[in-house]
């Protein structure tokens, strides 16, 4: 859907297979839900890659996870020279991960600054010398006012995980929009959409008899 929903261009538009879920549960494997299943999609993404060989990717997701193929592939690509934008919602951080986000170096900015300025992110491209940019785009980070395809905006169950993003559409587009004049975007993945109102919807159409006769 996300990828009908953008606009035409002349990029080619390839699909990862991602087997669909018949509801048999997922087993745990070392910890992970699906480990078998996830490392088949990892694998396949990266064979389509290296088919292509692209120096742009953008990618309709999934969750984060879709990116993790698409953006080794860019750092590779770009000899490691490639900076990453994470926008995103969550929680305020806990004490420890402060400390790993201060030892680590990670910048941080949240709404309410950015809705003043984004020059904190210019200065950051700048000080870091950064050419090559890959965005990750959480939908998450959208105030779910005005969004509602999001994981926690379900309609029929309460989720309790994350925290919902107060970010408005004209500001996000404003960001990614400054983020592209002061460096070169090559990577943007559109993550998290979960359109409740049309799964509900198709699910309503696949049961009507003069549909399916």
């Amino acid at each position: 859907m996300l990828a009908w929903l953008a606009p035409d261009n002349d990029q080619p538009l390839i699909k990862v297979p991602v087997q669909a879920y018949d509801g048999t549960p997922l087993e745990n494997e070392n910890g992970l839900n699906g480990r078998k299943q996830l490392l088949e999609q990892l694998e396949a993404a990266q064979h389509i890659i290296n088919a292509h060989k692209p120096d742009r990717i953008v990618m309709f997701g999934g969750d984060c996870l879709v990116e993790q193929a698409p953006f080794a592939y860019l750092n590779e690509r770009y000899g490691g020279e490639l900076g990453l934008i994470w926008i995103d919602a969550h929680e305020a951080p806990t004490e420890q991960d402060s400390e790993i986000i201060q030892r680590l170096g990670i910048k941080t900015a949240g709404t309410k600054e950015l809705m003043n300025s984004t020059e904190s992110l210019k200065e950051w491209i700048k000080e870091s010398g950064i050419k090559h940019l890959a965005i990750h785009l959480d939908l998450d980070v959208l105030d779910p006012k005005v969004f509602r395809s999001l994981l926690f905006a379900n309609p029929e169950a309460p989720y309790n995980f994350s925290a919902a993003g107060t970010m408005q559409m004209p500001q996000l587009l404003h960001l990614i929009k400054q983020l592209s004049e002061e460096t070169d975007v090559v990577g943007l993945g559109i993550t998290e959409h979960l359109p409740w109102d049309s799964i509900h919807l198709k699910n309503l159409l696949g049961e009507i008899p003069i549909l399916n006769n």
